[in-house]
């Protein structure tokens, strides 16, 4: 345990699903269920009492961003495309190109 200025610092739990960095997130509350989407091309679910993520899509490219909605789950991806999850089946709805580049940030509302 590291303490620095009255900061104390303790590693509660060590996540493992990723093999490279999270470039975003998303939570669902009702599910108390965390999503993310990294580097490696995986979306990621953990559930709150479980430190072992379960792999929901994996890519052949980064992905950047993640958002939620009526149980879709949206990514966006380096190469401009945006891949919807139906969370209920855990299959892959659709795949759309947008753009060339990068999806950085979704949102619907």
């Amino acid at each position: 345990m590291a303490n620095r200025r009255n900061i104390e610092v303790a590693k509660v739990a060590h996540l493992q699903g990723h093999k490279g960095a999270i470039y975003d997130f998303v939570i669902d509350k009702s599910t108390e269920t965390v999503y993310t989407a990294g580097a490696d091309g995986l979306v990621v679910a953990w559930q709150a009492n479980n430190s072992n993520g379960i792999s929901i899509l994996q890519t052949n490219e980064p992905l950047y961003s993640i958002y939620l909605k009526n149980n879709v789950l949206k990514v966006g991806s380096r190469n401009g495309a945006i891949y919807a999850i139906n969370l209920l089946t855990k299959s892959l709805l659709k795949t759309e190109k947008k753009h060339k580049g990068g999806i950085f940030f979704i949102n619907e509302d």
